[in-house]
């Protein structure tokens, strides 16, 4: 028989783990407060449909609205998978021993990154939005405590942690970290007063020295089930209700540069940017918006729309601040950006334009009798083989069977498929023509691919009887 923990046990066996704030912090009607407050995170469970299987996965989600959205962080359901492979989304109350309820899942925000899902309407009277409790902003000491979960085998037990608040910081969004952890990856974090002031995110990693057998090692160790960072109130509240249209072909804004980092810090004095950031770009994309308004490789960004790009600590965050307000540019306005090219000075106006298809939106096909599946080459594929182009239109390996004969062959996920037994592939469509051909003929002995990879063309050979 399974029955959640009682709030007075937890409290107790916390407190012996010495993860409980001093007594005068915790109000004294706090078991009611945790209680009416636990169902404002859920546990999300649900299925990738791989090619030959399914992988369970599960995440804890954050109770949003009236409507039944759930917020759920960008780790917790992977970016790249196409979302037609997402299956079966259930949403279950902490502690409780159920079947829980269907979701549906909406899509990913392209600027926040995070993921949304649709509870359905008959569990909504049992769960809780965070908005109910109200929001309050924190200030380094405030007393916060949190959510934090077990896993399934426990029917997903929620438990208390508590800490104080031990810095806010911009990386670009507002953060807080606590001096420990107090909930989980993906779960709430209160006040005293019980008003909601964050939305825990993944555990940060301390650096730990362990000693073996008289030797000193250096060690990274990571807290899985518990964080002491989260994304502040005012950060969930401004972009949470920003609710994807479709969970796919949402149009994203797209400059058309890769690889900008922060100028360094020596060259930055010695050009008088020593009280604010700048960027070097790196690379141009052909044909892009950045490209079509004169911006090259090597110029130096140090402006967008008439003032100076903000200085961050560390200094890679800047270009994660420069990226947010590109995304946070409707498609069709322009961006002034103010740029020292070489010598010279000057402003640049980009037009903001539609980014090229991403991952998960790529065609894919999978061939049972190859033992491998076969997508769209996109842009990434293309930065990945230093091709600074968004127009191939090429096949690339996707996913490739285990103990298959293609993989005893060599053939790996990321190939570029530029022929199929000898005879050119010169789009997408021409190689999955090709590998249907080859997957339907059942007397077929082999298969020849000729594919690049680290920019090196190879012939590979694999034999299927």
């Amino acid at each position: 028989m399974s029955f959640p923990l009682r709030t007075s046990l937890l409290l107790a066996l916390t407190a012996l783990a010495g993860l409980v704030a001093s007594a005068e912090s915790i109000p004294n009607d706090f078991e009611q407060m945790f209680e009416e407050r636990r169902n404002s995170v859920v546990a999300v469970e649900y299925f990738i449909q791989n090619d030959i299987d399914r992988t369970p996965m599960t995440a804890m989600g954050l109770v949003f609205d009236d409507n039944g959205t759930i917020l759920m962080l960008d780790g917790s359901i992977p970016g790249w998978v196409p979302p037609e492979r997402f299956k079966d989304f259930k949403i279950k109350l902490l502690g409780e021993d159920g079947d829980g309820w269907s979701a549906t899942y909406l899509g990913q925000n392209y600027i926040s990154t995070w993921h949304y899902l649709q509870v359905e309407e008959a569990a909504r009277s049992e769960i809780t939005p965070v908005s109910k409790f109200g929001s309050a902003e924190v200030k380094t000491g405030n007393f916060v405590w949190g959510i934090a979960v077990m896993g399934d085998s426990w029917n997903y037990t929620p438990y208390f942690l508590s800490a104080r608040t031990s810095a806010t910081k911009e990386l670009p969004w507002l953060l807080g970290f606590s001096d420990r952890p107090i909930g989980s990856p993906g779960s709430a974090a209160f006040n005293a007063a019980g008003e909601f002031v964050g939305w825990m995110g993944p555990p940060t990693t301390d650096e730990k020295i362990i000693y073996m057998n008289g030797r000193k090692f250096n060690a990274a160790v990571q807290m899985i089930r518990e964080s002491n960072a989260f994304m502040t109130a005012g950060v969930v509240n401004k972009y949470g209700p920003m609710i994807p249209d479709a969970p796919t072909g949402e149009q994203r804004p797209w400059l058309g540069v890769t690889g900008m980092q922060a100028l360094d810090r020596e060259v930055a004095e010695i050009m008088g940017l020593t009280d604010q950031g700048a960027l070097s770009v790196s690379d141009v994309i052909q044909d892009s918006p950045a490209a079509k308004a004169g911006l090259q490789s090597r110029d130096i960004v140090i402006g967008i729309n008439g003032e100076k790009l903000p200085k961050f600590s560390p200094d890679f965050i800047t270009a994660q601040w420069f990226e947010k307000e590109i995304l946070e540019t409707k498609i069709g306005e322009t961006v002034k950006l103010d740029v020292i090219s070489g010598n010279d000075g000057k402003e640049i106006a980009v037009v903001i334009a539609t980014q090229p298809m991403n991952l998960k939106e790529a065609e894919r096909e999978y061939f049972d009798n190859l033992g491998l599946s076969a997508r769209q080459f996109t842009l990434a594929d293309a930065l990945s083989k230093r091709e600074l182009r968004a127009d191939i239109d090429a096949a690339i390996v996707d996913f490739v069977k285990p103990n298959s004969p293609v993989q005893s062959a060599e053939i790996q996920p990321g190939d570029w498929i530029k022929e199929v037994d000898g005879q050119p592939v010169d789009t997408y469509a021409a190689a999955i023509a090709a590998l249907e051909s080859a997957n339907g003929d059942a007397t077929r002995e082999e298969l020849l691919l000729l594919v690049e990879r680290n920019n090196e063309t190879k012939v590979l050979r694999a034999k299927l009887k």
